[in-house]
């Protein structure tokens, strides 16, 4: 194929699905990708790296994250927007990757070279979830105003859910939108599913203690699930003894003890694979997300998964068939699970479905040719109208 260079803005520390996409887009034969990102965790201004077919550029900004905070991550867009301009006439395409890190401040101001932003969260939306009283909330709202301001000045999106893609319309009437599933991890593409197994009477949650994973509603259900049919807990992520402690006296949960959860922390992609060939379900009662990872690997791997029908979540599961979508009553989502407990066929259906319907939607090969194609267009476009 002809040659095409890409040009990536990305966070620092990448998504897994952007490290999948990027390592499968390297082996294209024509392709030639550069990521570019800024960090305060570097010692020199520009610094340049090249890695298994990728050159790498990472761009220094504020080494503490309160400095960012107080120039209201004004100082990282702009640095980010200084770097860009400094080398994207270079390239034939440039690909955003999310919102949260305000680099579309960089690319909104860009005429002479296609641009495309790939949603993955939304901030707007994100920080209607969280009280006052969170820590996250002012970040969240002084960093959505980026999305307000500058979304409306891109016109390419990349989505991949019913809830994306109304956002981005209605923050941008005039934006056109491509879709594209994200790529999931190796290690849930090559696990011999189905991993789960019914006879468990465990359940995984992913949200650690993120009060917006739902983990109040997690440790409520799981109280009743334990003590009408003997369930034990597992969650995997960052946790917090004391929040836990807390929220088990704020529900007078007393049928177990913060000691009596398993608590995994962070684990790499084959040690969750592990976690999951021994649970019965994952439960998944976010009160906002597009597209989580947690809920499609589940999947990929034949765990069915119980999720409230918020935000994207419906694009992944077609309650019945794929998962069960439950409300974020602690009642609904207590019956969803009882409902696979005393139905092993519908537990069995919904694994095997969710495994053909997940390997299909997530294929990396229709991911990575769909992402090419969509820069062929972008940069096909970008000729056809290009400004004189």
């Amino acid at each position: 194929m002809e040659q095409m260079k890409v040009l990536w803005l990305v966070p620092a520390n990448q998504a897994s699905w952007v490290i999948a996409l990027s390592r499968a887009l390297a082996k294209v034969p024509g392709i030639s990708l550069t990521l570019l990102s800024t960090s305060g965790n570097i010692d020199v201004d520009w610094l340049e790296e090249d890695k298994e077919g990728i050159k790498f550029i990472t761009v220094r900004t504020f080494a503490r994250v309160r400095y960012d905070m107080l120039s209201f991550y004004l100082f990282r867009a702009l640095r980010m927007k200084k770097a860009l301009q400094k080398i994207y006439k270079s390239y034939d395409v440039i690909h955003i990757h999310g919102t949260e890190y305000q680099y579309q401040l960089a690319g909104a101001g860009i005429k002479d070279c296609p641009v495309i932003v790939s949603i993955q969260g939304l901030l707007t939306e994100y920080a209607k979830h969280i009280p006052v009283t969170d820590k996250r909330y002012w970040n969240w709202r002084i960093q959505s105003l980026y999305e307000l301001i500058y979304m409306p000045r891109i016109k390419n999106y990349m989505c991949r859910t019913v809830w994306d893609k109304f956002h981005v319309m209605r923050l941008n009437p005039r934006a056109v939108i491509y879709h594209n599933w994200e790529m999931m991890r190796p290690e849930f593409y090559n696990a011999a599913a189905p991993l789960a197994n019914y006879e468990s009477r465990n359940i995984v949650f992913m949200g650690g203690t993120n009060s917006i994973k739902g983990i109040s509603e997690a440790l409520q259900v799981y109280s009743r699930l334990k003590a009408d049919f003997g369930f034990s807990l597992t969650i995997i992520g960052r946790t917090d003894n004391k929040v836990l402690q807390h929220l088990l006296h704020r529900y007078s949960i007393s049928n177990f003890k913060v000691e009596d959860i398993e608590l995994l922390n962070f684990l790499e992609p084959k040690e969750i694979t592990e976690v999951f060939g021994k649970a019965f379900c994952l439960l998944h009662p976010s009160y906002i997300d597009n597209s989580p990872n947690s809920i499609s690997e589940a999947q990929l791997v034949g765990l069915p998964v119980v999720a409230s029908d918020v935000g994207g979540v419906s694009s992944l599961i077609d309650s019945g068939d794929t998962g069960l979508l439950t409300t974020l009553d602690t009642e609904s989502i207590y019956n969803a699970v009882k409902r696979l407990v005393t139905d092993k066929s519908l537990w069995q259906y919904i694994s095997a479905n969710g495994i053909a319907v997940a390997r299909d939607r997530h294929n990396p090969e229709d991911i990575t040719n769909n992402t090419i194609e969509i820069y062929r267009h972008l940069i096909a476009e970008y000729k056809i109208h290009k400004p004189a």
